[in-house]
């Protein structure tokens, strides 16, 4: 997890807007496996972690930051947008705007490459920006079948509609489902599309 903070410098010229982007200051957290030492900090913790740690270490004045931008691959549903909740720390005014952004698993660089857009375009001088994620934390979704039934208990206007609704449950329907390690709409993983990537190009 890196969570470099980029800003604009004085000190040199780009061929398309005169501002120069730089990488200033970089923190992140120790690295371990799934279900290990950091299996209780959710991903979002850790971006938060990374972040104060940053602040205190590069004595950046948080009233500075412009924005704040976080990749993350695997979003929980509790917490969708993880750039924004880096952004409520105290140490942050309230009005910094943040956003999220997924490419898999370059999430972390997309998001330092929004950063330097944001700065070249002058929207922004100093911003704070990275990744996040944690296998021991991904989201655990129930079948489609099971979440019909729980709609429909809910809608059930008496305990013997809602009894009658749960009846229907099978124990095939409590099988939990785990986020896709495969592409939806091609069918491979992340790996196999690098493989083949490599190949076409002769890397």
């Amino acid at each position: 997890h890196s969570f470099p903070t980029r800003r604009s410098s004085d000190l040199g010229m780009t061929a398309t807007s005169g501002r120069r982007v730089a990488i200033v200051a970089g923190c992140r957290t120790p690295f371990c496996k799934s279900g290990t030492a950091l299996k209780d900090a959710r991903a979002v913790d850790l971006a938060r972690y990374a972040a104060r740690e940053l602040l205190e270490r590069s004595n950046l004045d948080p009233h500075r930051v412009n924005q704040v931008i976080f990749g993350q691959v695997v979003a929980s549903p509790l917490v969708p947008n993880i750039g924004r909740e880096v952004s409520l720390l105290p140490q942050f005014p309230r009005e910094i705007p943040a956003y999220s952004v997924n490419r898999a698993c370059a999430s972390s660089n997309q998001a330092i490459t929004a950063a330097h857009d944001q700065i070249v375009l002058g929207h922004a001088d100093i911003i704070i920006a990275g990744g996040a994620e944690s296998l021991s934390d991904i989201p655990i979704l129930a079948s489609r079948r099971l979440s019909d039934i729980l709609v429909a208990a809910s809608k059930a206007r008496t305990l013997g509609a809602r009894l009658a609704t749960f009846a229907r449950i099978r124990p095939r329907d409590l099988i939990p489902v785990a986020p896709a390690i495969a592409e939806p709409s091609t069918g491979e993983s992340m790996g196999q599309s690098a493989e083949k990537m490599a190949k076409e190009n002769g890397i």
